[in-house]
């Protein structure tokens, strides 16, 4: 795995701050525990513990790998596209049939990634099984999803405000 460069402070304060809005203290423990990140900050405000907890960990490492793995967790797709604070929308959301669609695009999304990325990225090239036709269906699959991520709607997050952010 390449280096992911070393992240300065000012800028992990500001990621910090976003994500600890992005998550409950429960799940950044299992979180931290699940990518081996030791909590010992002391503290207890969740962007604080996110804070001093991958700083340390960016020191013990001289890169930050962990915290790019950290961040790519707490904005997985099941988080993103939450039905309850999504990140992201494929629809206004206003609708028990717009909900569900919303749903089903976010689990196609995820399942898609799980069911033809994932197995590529981890086993030689040689032992990929697919058929011609079998590739122009992930590829019908995997346009109609970056279709729907082109015409998404950013949702406008509510729990921060740009009096937590640190200029350089």
């Amino acid at each position: 795995m390449s280096r992911f460069p070393c992240i300065n402070e000012n800028h992990l304060e500001n990621i910090a701050r976003i994500l600890g809005g992005e998550i409950t203290g429960s799940k950044l423990t299992d979180i931290f525990k699940r990518l081996s990140i030791i909590d010992n900050s002391g503290e207890s405000t969740k962007w604080r513990r996110i804070y001093h907890s991958l700083l340390n960990r960016q020191s013990q490492d001289h890169c930050g790998n962990n915290i790019a793995a950290f961040i790519k967790t707490i904005l997985a797709p099941a988080i993103a596209f939450s039905l309850k604070s999504p990140l992201l929308a494929f629809n206004t959301l206003q609708t028990w049939s717009e909900k569900s669609e919303h749903k089903g695009f976010a689990q196609l999304l995820k399942g898609c990634f799980s069911a033809i990325r994932n197995p590529r990225a981890h086993e030689p090239k040689i032992l990929w099984q697919n058929d011609e036709h079998e590739a122009a269906d992930y590829l019908t699959l995997i346009s109609l999803l970056y279709r729907k991520l082109d015409n998404a709607i950013l949702i406008p997050q509510v729990s921060h405000t740009k009096s937590h952010f640190k200029s350089d």
